[in-house]
């Protein structure tokens, strides 16, 4: 009797670790409890992208578990600029939008502002849009190839230099250049990189006229031609910048250096010790912000679980955490934790500090992506 009370014992044990194992992993993916089990609980949609899903997928998780009965914040991804183009049309309705850049947002609310009167999102309300932390573009090589590339990458001039070796202009000891862009339709590391292609053309040809100009003219359609079409296209960077950094850390063989964030640069480096960074200066910075969309789907109910959330990731914990994944904190009175291991790390290039400028407007970006796409093979 003792012996069948013990192996019902360890049977039930068993089975509660197996349905707490599923709890765990479900609310973990998309932060929905099983069916039934919150009802009455103000379900919080918040849209997002996959580059950073551990993070944000964490957070919900805690945050979730910690307003059981309340909120429950559910999850969605879609890249950047699908996500914007969905939320004006109306076929995402989210309550929470964290897009990889604050340019989606601000051009959600261009548009927004022409057919309702007002905003989207309350860029200027810190209660309604945060920007939490921060990751700087990068070139990702590695070391024998680092020793060659870093005075054409690692410089003012990244691109122009990029262009000259593409056109034989600058000759490299192992022959024709091959690279790597995110799709600039799919990824902000992408958009970023067409839009710091043309604001380093902008400044290396001077011209009254405005940079959204400067994008449609040919001289710069042939500039960034000439680069799309010495780029490798592939599965990887259609996927964006997180497919493509994972595929460069298990090939790096496949191509001479590729564009992603410092962040994820990091992680690929700490795989594979072989692959080193280059920062170009001044770059650019993907800014993780969180934002309450001010849409009429929005219910009170929603809006007060968006708030909570909102104070949960900006808190000190939460940012902590992302400094976990070598995100670096955009909130005052974190501490340098994630400098003091890049400054650690600096055999593999990566550097505390780094100057960065403001892209162009959406607009521009949205030009130079079109003549990019025009010419990529």
């Amino acid at each position: 009797m003792r012996d069948m009370v013990l192996k019902l014992s360890v049977i039930v044990l068993l089975a509660g670790l197996a349905v707490g194992g599923w709890r765990s992993w479900h609310l973990s993916h998309d932060g929905r409890s099983p069916a039934g089990a919150n009802e009455g609980v103000a379900d919080v949609e918040l849209l997002t992208t996959a580059d950073k899903a551990s993070w944000v997928r964490a957070q919900v998780y805690s945050f979730n578990y910690l307003h059981q009965g309340q909120y429950q914040i559910l999850l969605k991804y879609l890249d950047s600029r699908e996500a914007m183009h969905k939320v004006i049309a109306g076929a995402e309705k989210p309550v929470l939008w964290s897009p990889e850049s604050p340019l989606w947002i601000n051009r959600a609310n261009d548009v927004w502002r022409g057919h309702s009167g007002h905003d989207l999102v309350a860029m200027d309300d810190i209660s309604s849009f945060r920007v939490l932390l921060r990751s700087p573009l990068v070139f990702l090589t590695t070391r024998e190839k680092a020793a060659y590339l870093r005075p054409y990458l690692g410089g003012a001039k990244p691109w122009t230099n990029i262009h000259d070796i593409c056109t034989g202009r600058i000759s490299l000891p192992q022959g024709p250049l091959r690279f790597s862009v995110a799709d600039p339709l799919r990824s902000n590391s992408g958009a970023a990189s067409v839009g710091m292609m043309l604001t380093e053309f902008t400044a290396s040809h001077p011209s009254s006229t405005s940079i959204l100009n400067v994008a449609g003219e040919p001289q710069f359609a042939d500039f960034v031609s000439t680069i799309a079409r010495n780029a490798i296209v592939d599965v990887s960077s259609r996927q964006g910048t997180g497919a493509l950094a994972d595929a460069y850390a298990h090939d790096p063989g496949s191509r001479d250096f590729i564009v992603t964030y410092e962040n994820l640069a990091f992680s690929a480096s700490r795989r594979n010790p072989n692959l080193v960074v280059i920062y170009p200066s001044p770059t650019t910075v993907a800014e993780l912000s969180v934002s309450v969309v001010d849409g009429p789907w929005v219910s009170p109910a929603q809006r007060e679980g968006a708030n909570a959330f909102m104070t949960y990731v900006s808190g000190r914990e939460s940012i902590k955490s992302g400094e976990k994944y070598m995100m670096r904190s955009a909130v005052a009175g974190t501490g340098p934790s994630v400098e003091d291991r890049l400054a650690d790390a600096r055999n593999r290039g990566f550097e505390a500090s780094f100057v960065s400028e403001e892209g162009p407007p959406y607009a521009a970006i949205n030009v130079a992506a079109a003549q990019w796409l025009k010419s990529e093979h």
